[in-house]
C-alpha cells in the first residue's frame, strides 16, 4: 500500500453514533453520557466513556428520566437500580451539561 493510500484510509475513520436509550435519537458517542454497569455490579455515570461494562447512552437528563420510568435503563444494564442510585446518576448526567446542547 502506498502513502497515499494511507493517508486516506487515516481521514476516512468512523464517527462512532450511538442511540439514546430514552428518546431513540442517534448521535455521535462524544454529545451522549454514558452510564456503565461495572463487571462488579457498580452503576455509575462514565464521564470518559472508556470504563468497562455494560453501557447505555442517553443524550440529557430528560431523556434519563424517562428511561428510567420506563424502565429502559434497568432493562440496558440488565439490573435493577435503587433510588439513591438514579439520583446519583441524575446528578452526573446533569453535570455534564449536555441539556443545554440540545
Amino acid at each position: 500500500m502506498d502513502s497515499a493510500a494511507r493517508e486516506t484510509k487515516g481521514a476516512e475513520r468512523a464517527i462512532r453514533q450511538r442511540t439514546c436509550i430514552g428518546c431513540g435519537a442517534v448521535a455521535q458517542r462524544s454529545s451522549l453520557a454514558r452510564i456503565v454497569r461495572t463487571p462488579e455490579g457498580a452503576v455509575y455515570c462514565d464521564a470518559g466513556q472508556k470504563a468497562a461494562g455494560r453501557g447505555a447512552y442517553v443524550c440529557g437528563s430528560r431523556c434519563l428520566a424517562g428511561a428510567v420510568k420506563k424502565r429502559k435503563l434497568d432493562r440496558a444494564l440488565r439490573t435493577t437500580l435503587a433510588s439513591d442510585q438514579i439520583a446519583t446518576i441524575a446528578a452526573s448526567v446533569e453535570a455534564l451539561g449536555l441539556d443545554a446542547r440540545k
